[in-house]
């Protein structure tokens, strides 16, 4: 279980990501998939601590979800291109 008051995202903030992940688990919500991307992977280029704690959840969508396959793939290509960029607490 990912403690999330320890997962930082891109902005941040430690409560969006896991209410965002909630969200598109639910249903297919455009506004949070867009909110959920730029949460996750910072201006195409940084990921955080929770990009890496999403990733199982997006994982999990991604035989359903082309959303879920894209953002998981871009936290992947930044963590594995930019390593000494991961924003960290």
């Amino acid at each position: 279980m990912v403690n999330w008051a320890h997962m930082r995202d891109c902005r941040f903030n430690v409560d969006r990501v896991p209410e965002l992940l909630e969200r598109v688990e639910r249903q297919d919500d455009p506004e949070a998939w867009e909110e959920l991307g730029w949460r996750l992977v910072l201006e195409h280029d940084l990921v955080s601590p929770a990009s890496f704690a999403a990733l199982p959840h997006l994982v999990r969508l991604a035989p359903r979800s082309a959303q879920a396959r894209g953002l998981a793939g871009k936290v992947l290509e930044r963590a594995a291109g930019n390593a000494a960029t991961v924003t960290v607490p």
